[in-house]
Parts: C-alpha cells; sequence; structure tokens
C-alpha cells in the first residue's frame, strides 16, 4: 500500500513542486500563511474603497445629469423674469452708468473747488512772506 500511494503523490508532488518554482509570490504566500493573509485583507479593503469611490462617483454624476434640465429651466426662467422687470425699472430709477456720471461730476467739481481754495492759501501765504520781508 505504501508504495501505491508513493507512485501516485510523487507526480503530484513534483508538478506542485515545479509549479511554486514558476510562481514565487505563491511559494512565499504558503510559506508565510500570517503575513498573506492580511495581505489578501488589505486588498480586498482597497478593492472594496475603489468600488465604492466608483459607485459613489457614478451617483453622482447621475444627480447631475438629471439635475441639468431643472437648472437650465432655473436659468431661463430666472434670466426671463429679469429682463421683463429691468424693462420697467429702466424709466424709474437711474442706471448705474448714470450714477457713475453723476459721482464723476460732483467729483470734478469737488475738486476744482479745492484747487481755487489752494490758489488762494498760496496768495496769502505769498503776501505774508512778502510783508515780513
Amino acid at each position: 500500500m505504501d508504495s501505491i500511494s508513493q507512485t501516485l503523490l510523487e507526480p503530484i508532488l513534483k508538478s506542485l513542486q515545479t509549479w511554486l518554482a514558476t510562481h514565487p509570490a505563491i511559494a512565499w504566500a504558503m510559506s508565510h500563511p500570517l503575513w498573506a493573509i492580511a495581505l489578501f485583507f488589505m486588498v480586498l479593503l482597497l478593492i472594496w474603497g475603489l468600488l465604492g469611490a466608483i459607485a459613489r462617483l457614478i451617483q453622482q454624476a447621475w444627480f447631475l445629469i438629471l439635475q441639468a434640465p431643472l437648472k437650465l429651466l432655473q436659468w431661463l426662467f430666472r434670466h426671463l423674469f429679469t429682463a421683463f422687470s429691468l424693462g420697467t425699472l429702466k424709466s424709474e430709477a437711474p442706471t448705474v452708468l448714470e450714477q457713475r456720471e453723476q459721482r464723476l461730476l460732483e467729483t470734478l467739481n469737488r475738486l476744482e473747488a479745492l484747487q481755487h481754495e489752494q490758489e488762494e492759501l498760496m496768495q496769502e501765504v505769498k503776501t505774508i512772506l512778502m510783508l515780513k520781508i
């Protein structure tokens, strides 16, 4: 019985040894089972996280695709209503351009007044200096 089992097991073991020799990573895993189990679970967790990230990405893409027509309609309605409301408000309130022009005129008038005041003060300083000499 022993010689029969030996003759049956010997070719199987020989082919297993040659296969392990050609695949050193599997040979390492068989000789270090705890490290192999830990590595297997780490790879499993990485794949699980990657699949979760892909699922979230697909979910966000679908939300964007489904929200796009609604956002487009909202944008159109907002611009249509503002266009109609601006048509009625233009006659009632001055535009921003008119307000800027008015502010520019006020600033220029103030600068001219300050320039005249500066000239008067310079004349006064000159007369005071002439009297001291």
